[in-house]
């Protein structure tokens, strides 16, 4: 299956962020326990049955949309919020990240979530920490554009979880949210054609299961890379200047207020 479609390719900055993100060094600051250990280690996807579990239906549409802009869609199928880890499930997702920057090629991407099996046990564990996390990683390491976050099957408490990520978001990009409530594929085929989605969401182009079982396949065949990039980081005692650091990555210290969604 091929991937033709991703950004450009990143400048020096951008390449020079995901090094850092990805150090495992104590040498990195404050924040390496937290990223080394949650997003960019560990993370070979045939010995670690717990990623695949927690991201059975994540796919990257072949097709691109009629702006020559990338689909990405996420269908959680793990209503058990005790086996609902958000952090294996984005470590997966940046997984793809590292091959998309190799062989996808595309002017922006555009985020589907499906929250039908999502509850209020699901959003309790999508803290503001890690969604700014996410945030920073996706734009400063993988030069992600978003064009669009689409919420589709939206359950009554969307407006928490929309809140939630607005709050992390700048007001440019958090404008690109749209709410699309269950069963109403109408509103979303506006923004995002028929023709580009599999037929779990009125397209003809084959299924979430078919696309995520590829896949995982895909990142399967790159193992041997993600085993040599756990060697891979970048050691900031040759920083000529300021070395990284938690307020530099992501502007904040310590941890997120906590927000309140009662």
């Amino acid at each position: 299956m091929a991937y033709s479609g991703q950004q450009d390719e990143p400048g020096e900055g951008k390449a020079e962020t995901g090094h850092v993100l990805h150090d495992p060094t104590p040498g990195a600051g404050a924040i390496h326990e937290q990223r080394s250990t949650r997003f960019w280690s560990n993370r070979l996807a045939r010995c670690n049955k717990e990623i695949i579990a927690c991201c059975r239906r994540y796919v990257i549409l072949p097709k691109l949309t009629p702006e020559n802009c990338r689909t990405c869609i996420l269908q959680p199928t793990v209503n058990d919020v005790n086996k609902f880890d958000p952090w294996l499930l984005h470590k997966y997702m940046f997984m793809v990240g590292d091959i998309r920057m190799v062989e996808d090629r595309s002017v922006g991407d555009i985020f589907v979530y499906d929250l039908a099996m999502i509850s209020l046990g699901h959003v309790m564990k999508l803290t503001p920490t890690l969604l700014k996390k996410c945030e920073v990683a996706a734009s400063e390491a993988y030069a992600t554009r978003i064009r669009g976050i689409h919420f589709i099957n939206a359950p009554p408490f969307v407006d928490r979880i929309v809140t939630m990520v607005k709050s992390v978001l700048k007001p440019k990009l958090a404008a690109r949210m749209h709410v699309h409530a269950v069963g109403d594929l109408e509103s979303f085929h506006r923004l995002v054609p028929k023709s580009i989605l599999p037929k779990d969401y009125g397209g003809s182009y084959s299924t979430m299961k078919e696309i995520s079982d590829l896949l995982r396949k895909k990142v399967d065949d790159w193992r041997d890379w993600f085993l040599e990039q756990e060697k891979v980081f970048a050691d900031e005692r040759l920083r000529p200047g300021p070395a990284f650091d938690e307020n530099d990555l992501f502007g904040f210290s310590g941890s997120f207020r906590k927000l309140a969604v009662d």
